[in-house]
């Protein structure tokens, strides 16, 4: 049996969106129940996500600025959404780092756990000297040689390429990251008497103390240049879902007939007018019944047939097993619950991590991925057709489901996490 480390004082550090915040929430979940006094740095954006969770939020920034931030339509550009989102993330180091050290000061032996953009808490980690476990999400945030992740649905052919090719196109990718975050952590570094680093993912990506990896083993496997340690913890199969659906009107609709379809374009998504177009056209040439699910509604079709239910934002581990097959952007938090769920999945990646992630559904034979460009109804409509009467894609579907539930049902990430701390601190 795992022994259980001595109480800590432990602060969360993401970045982003619900997706990249919710599995920071659930490690603070685990990590309480085995003692810790947890506390998560977070926008103010989240503070109803954190008191459900029962964290303790510290805010940091408005919620104006974080409306400002998804509502911008560069964040899911897929040349310029990267950029974009690594310029965003540098320029918060400093504001980050002086909170870590204002709540720290006190507490010097407090352990950061922080995403790979919280640049802040790695700044905090050579200043301070504090320990810092970095949490990455998806297995496209680790580079290889071996296993060469898809960066876009136009790399796909990086991976089958020679060792020469892989190292030169990852030179070329260092020239992007360093562009774009460098200028303004060389600046906080020389403000706080820090070394920058030389290069950003080869020298502060990964944390020297410790990497969580938030996902299976056996959807992204440990490759021999991955950094040291890793830990998987797997799936953070945790959306808030505790509380049971408690939209009346959606469990009648559930109830009103058979299985509908899924469409969600991610929980920060504010431009998905084509695409829930084309889920509305591609339904009603099928003769299907479907949920759109959206934090903005002023981006659904201004007319939906009774066929079509449309909610707010709604737990997916309670939804997911009440539909025959879901259809999103490719978040990694989305694309697990419906492997819990055991349906079959259709990806419209449109950057960061969707477009890797969609290939390893493709992998595992549960899903395919279909471009924006080419997201139309006859494309999405043979899709949805094609995986909805496939018996050897509803195997797969299950056997990807019973290992999810093995796991949880074995709890394995609330062994996992608290080992790796031990073995952190």
């Amino acid at each position: 049996m795992t022994a259980t480390p001595s109480p800590k004082p432990i602060l969360l550090v993401p970045l982003g969106s619900s997706g990249d915040v919710n599995p920071f929430l659930w490690m603070g979940k685990i990590l309480q129940a085995h003692g810790h006094r947890v506390r998560i740095l977070a926008n103010s954006h989240f503070d109803s996500a954190a008191r459900m969770a029962g964290v303790e939020l510290v805010p940091i920034g408005s919620r104006e600025e974080y409306e400002a931030m998804i509502q911008d339509p560069v964040v899911w550009h897929p040349r310029r959404g990267t950029p974009y989102v690594l310029r965003s993330a540098s320029s918060l180091a400093i504001r980050y780092f002086e909170r870590i050290r204002d709540l720290t000061r006190d507490e010097p032996d407090t352990l950061l756990i922080g995403s790979a953009l919280a640049f802040g808490a790695r700044l905090a980690r050579e200043k301070l000297g504090l320990k810092l476990l970095s949490a990455h999400l998806q297995p496209s945030l680790f580079r290889s040689l071996h296993r060469t992740p898809t960066y876009s649905r136009g790399t796909a052919w990086l991976d089958r390429s020679p060792i020469w090719v892989k190292k030169l196109a990852f030179h070329v990718m260092d020239r992007v990251i360093d562009r774009h975050t460098l200028p303004q952590l060389r600046a906080a570094c020389r403000q706080e008497g820090v070394a920058a680093p030389g290069r950003v993912f080869r020298e502060w990506w990964h944390s020297p103390d410790g990497v969580l990896a938030l996902f299976p083993e056996w959807f992204g496997p440990s490759q021999p240049d991955w950094p040291s340690p890793v830990h998987h913890l797997g799936f953070p199969l945790y959306d808030l879902g505790e509380e049971p659906i408690r939209d009346r009107e959606l469990l009648e609709f559930l109830d009103s007939g058979p299985a509908p379809v899924l469409f969600t374009p991610g929980s920060a998504m504010a431009h998905g007018h084509r695409f829930f177009e084309t889920a509305l056209k591609s339904c009603q040439e099928l003769g299907r019944r479907a949920v759109f699910a959206t934090n903005h509604p002023e981006q659904l079709p201004p007319k939906l047939p009774a066929s079509v239910f449309a909610c707010r934002y709604v737990p997916f581990s309670r939804l997911m097993p009440r539909v025959a097959l879901a259809v999103h952007h490719g978040g990694i938090g989305t694309l697990s619950q419906a492997l819990l769920a055991g349906i079959p999945q259709i990806c419209m990646p449109l950057s960061h991590d969707q477009p890797d992630n969609a290939v390893r559904l493709e992998t595992l034979g549960v899903g395919v991925g279909i471009p924006p460009r080419t997201f139309t109804m006859p494309k999405v409509s043979k899709a949805m057709d094609s995986l909805l009467n496939s018996s050897e894609v509803a195997q797969r579907c299950q056997e990807s489901s019973r290992r999810l539930v093995e796991e949880r049902d074995s709890s394995l990430p609330e062994s996992r996490l608290p080992a790796a701390i031990q073995r952190t601190v």
